[in-house]
C-alpha cells in the first residue's frame, strides 16, 4: 500500500508521463480535480471521526480502519473501478473525459497498492519483533515512505508543498452530489451495497480536517515519531523502496493506458468493457503476492506506445484531411454563445487539445471513422457540468484559488 499523500503525488507524476495515453493526458489536464478524486476513494472512509482519531493518536492509540475502507479495498475492489467507468447512461451521468479521469486517479490507486504492498507487508512483519502492532508499523512505515519520497518526486519538502496539501480539500467541489452519486452507484453494481451520503460527506470533511492538522504534525502522527535518517534506512534505503516505486509507477501508467484505450471510439462500449474485465483481474488491493513481473509491466507499456504512435498518425492525417478539405471554405458559423465546437486534434508534442476550457464534465466524444474523435461541446446536457465551475477545473468553484 501507500499513504494518501503519496497517492496523489504519483497522479501528478502522470501528467508528464511522456508514456501516456494522449486521451488520459488531457483527461488529466481538463478533469485534474476527478483524478484526485479517484485515487483519494478507496481511504477516504479512513477519515471517519477523525477529532476522535487525532486525540487517540496524540495519546499513543490507534484507531481501527473503517469497515467501508476494508470493504474497498477486499471487497470487489476491479469490478467497482470498472463500473466507474461505465456509467455513461441516465440524467446524472458523467461525460467520458470526466469518467476516464476519474478511473484513472482510481486504479492508479489500486496499482500502487497492489504493487507496494508485498514489500510494506514484510517490512511489517519485521516491525512486529520490536512490539508494534502491526497497524502501528503499517502507518508509520507508509508515512515516513511518503514524507521521504516526496522531495524525491517534486523536488520539494512534503510539509512545504501547499498544492499537495490543498488537494486534500475536496469539501466544496462544484456537482460533489453528482460524482458521488455515481460512485455510489458503481458500488451498488459491484458489491450490492453503497454508502450513505451523509458518510462521504463526513469522510470529506475528515480528510480536509487531517490536512490542516497533519501539514505541521505529519511526523508525530500515524504510528509515531522516529528519527528521519533511521527511517530512510529502514524503509527506503535498505528494501529498495525507489526501485518499488518506480514499478509501482509503471503499472500506474499501464492500467490509465488500458482505459484510455477502450476510449479511443468516443466513449467506452460494451466489448470495451468485457476486454477491461478480461484484462483487469481481480485481485486484494492488499495482497501479499506480486501480480506479475515489472519486464511484463515494461513491455505492455511498450506495445501500448507503439499503439499510441499510430493513433497518433492516424490523427494527423486526418487533421492534414480536413484542412485540405477546408481550403477556400469560409469558416463554420460560430454557434450561440460565441464559442465554436472543438476539435480534438494532436499536435506536434502529441498533446491533445483544442476543448474549450469552459466545456462541461468532457463533452460527447463522437467516433470518426478511422478511429479519431472530435469533441463536440454544449450537445450533451445530461453529462455537461453545472454552470459557475472553474473553466480550467469544473471541480473547482469559481473564485477558489488553483490547487
Amino acid at each position: 500500500m501507500a499513504h494518501l499523500l503519496l497517492h496523489q503525488t504519483c497522479v501528478r507524476l502522470l501528467e508528464g508521463e511522456d508514456n501516456l495515453h494522449p486521451l488520459a493526458q488531457e483527461a488529466l489536464k481538463r478533469r485534474r480535480a476527478l483524478a484526485f478524486l479517484g485515487c483519494t476513494l478507496p481511504d477516504l472512509p479512513n477519515f471517519h471521526g477523525l477529532p476522535a482519531q487525532l486525540l487517540g493518536t496524540l495519546m499513543g492509540r490507534d484507531t481501527d480502519p473503517n469497515p467501508w475502507a476494508a470493504r474497498f479495498h477486499h471487497d470487489k475492489p476491479m469490478a467497482f473501478g470498472l463500473e466507474l467507468v461505465r456509467r455513461r447512461d441516465g440524467d446524472r451521468a458523467l461525460g467520458p473525459l470526466a469518467r476516464l479521469a476519474l478511473g484513472m486517479g482510481y486504479f492508479s490507486h489500486a496499482a500502487l497498492d497492489t504493487a507496494l504492498h508485498p514489500l510494506t507487508h514484510r517490512l511489517c512483519n519485521k516491525e512486529s519483533h520490536n512490539g508494534d502492532s502491526p497497524l502501528r508499523s503499517h502507518r508509520r512505515i507508509e508515512k515516513y515512505q511518503a514524507i521521504l519520497m516526496h522531495p524525491r518526486l517534486t523536488g520539494v519538502q512534503l510539509a512545504q508543498d501547499g498544492f499537495a496539501w490543498a488537494n486534500l480539500d475536496l469539501t466544496d467541489a462544484a456537482d460533489l452530489e453528482r460524482v458521488l452519486d455515481v460512485v455510489n452507484q458503481a458500488s451498488q453494481a459491484s458489491r450490492g451495497e453503497a454508502p450513505a451520503t451523509p458518510e462521504w460527506h463526513g469522510w470529506l470533511a475528515g480528510l480536509r480536517q487531517y490536512a490542516q492538522w497533519a501539514r505541521r504534525r505529519l511526523p508525530q502522527a500515524e504510528g509515531g515519531s522516529m528519527d528521519l535518517e533511521t527511517a530512510r534506512a529502514r524503509y527506503v534505503t535498505e528494501p529498495k523502496y525507489e526501485d518499488a516505486l518506480l514499478a509501482a509507477q509503471t503499472r500506474a501508467v499501464a492500467w490509465c493506458n488500458r482505459l484510455a484505450l477502450a476510449f479511443e471510439g468516443g466513449d467506452v462500449k460494451d466489448g470495451d468493457l468485457k476486454l477491461l474485465g478480461n484484462t483487469f483481474k481481480e485481485v486484494d488491493l492488499d495482497t501479499d503476492s506480486d501480480l506479475c513481473a515489472d519486464h511484463a509491466l515494461a513491455l505492455e507499456v511498450a506495445h501500448q506506445r507503439d499503439h499510441i504512435h499510430v493513433w497518433l498518425e492516424r490523427a494527423r492525417a486526418h487533421n492534414r484531411a480536413d484542412h485540405s478539405a477546408m481550403a477556400g471554405r469560409p469558416p463554420p458559423p460560430i454557434p450561440v454563445g460565441g464559442q465554436r465546437d472543438g476539435e480534438l486534434h494532436a499536435d506536434h508534442d502529441g498533446i491533445m487539445d483544442g476543448e474549450p476550457d469552459g466545456a462541461p464534465f468532457g463533452g460527447q466524444l463522437d467516433a470518426k471513422p478511422d478511429g479519431f474523435q472530435e469533441l463536440h461541446v454544449g450537445q450533451d446536457s445530461a453529462q455537461g457540468g453545472p454552470d459557475g465551475t472553474d473553466e480550467d477545473d469544473p471541480l473547482r468553484p469559481k473564485g477558489r484559488a488553483p490547487r
